[in-house]
């Protein structure tokens, strides 16, 4: 676990500036706690990257995970009367044990940065306010909410730690002729804290290439090129 905290310190400045852009991406239109998902089609496959809206809900689900459920809507361009159901994945996705994130996290500093996030030491308070200050109940709020961040950020820059976070999905059984509606479920109890359920719609037909940047401009100066593009028209596309 060194590592994991020495690289969460030395990141702490660009990601702090950097997962108020991230966690601007799932932003909840009310006061209810939802998994918000985005789809990308390739020629052979569908990714599904998802995250829940809030800290609560991410710890929530880092302990219960998720499922997530394909329906076949249409074929050759026609409604099926009952859709064709399959579970993607044979288990419920949650974050792989730390063993699995050790490995790669010489090789990848977000997966350093989400683990540390998801399993790192954490102080615990009390469940009753007579035996808590004030000041630690907001210190663990804070907390929460770092942790939530760098894991979200770290997934997001990162496929590899979106997958051993449990926050992504390929499906490699499509076929050309389909469109599909994945729903993401979580699988915490309604008694413990109600998430709603996340949906993406779409199939093979979808794909397009990704954009490259416009307006790419370069300044030479004393042995080195500044380079500079039109980023808004990409926001929609690229995380970083």
């Amino acid at each position: 676990m060194r590592r994991y905290k020495r690289n969460t310190i030395l990141l702490t400045g660009i990601l702090l500036i950097l997962t108020i852009a991230f966690r601007g991406g799932y932003t909840q239109t009310d006061s209810a706690s939802a998994i918000m998902a985005i789809p990308r089609v390739y020629k052979d496959s569908v990714k599904i990257r998802w995250a829940p809206t809030d800290p609560v809900s991410w710890e929530y689900l880092n302990k219960y995970g998720y499922k997530v459920k394909r329906k076949t809507i249409l074929r050759n361009d026609k409604l099926l009367t009952v859709p064709e159901v399959k579970w993607i994945g044979k288990d419920t996705l949650k974050p792989a044990p730390l063993e699995k994130w050790e490995p790669w996290s010489e090789k990848d500093d977000y997966v350093s940065i989400a683990a540390q996030a998801i399993f790192g030491e954490t102080f615990e308070i009390s469940s009753s306010f007579e035996e808590a200050d004030m000041m630690t109940v907001v210190q663990k709020v804070r907390e929460m909410e770092n942790r939530y961040s760098f894991a979200l950020f770290a997934a997001d820059m990162s496929p590899l730690t979106a997958r051993l976070s449990g926050l992504m999905i390929t499906d490699r059984k499509i076929k050309a002729n389909e469109k599909y509606l994945y729903i993401i479920i979580p699988c915490v109890p309604v008694e413990v804290h109600r998430i709603d359920t996340g949906y993406v719609y779409i199939g093979p037909e979808d794909y397009e290439p990704l954009p490259k940047p416009k307006d790419l401009k370069a300044e030479f100066g004393d042995k080195k090129v500044l380079l500079s593009w039109n980023h808004q028209y990409l926001d929609r596309y690229y995380t970083a």
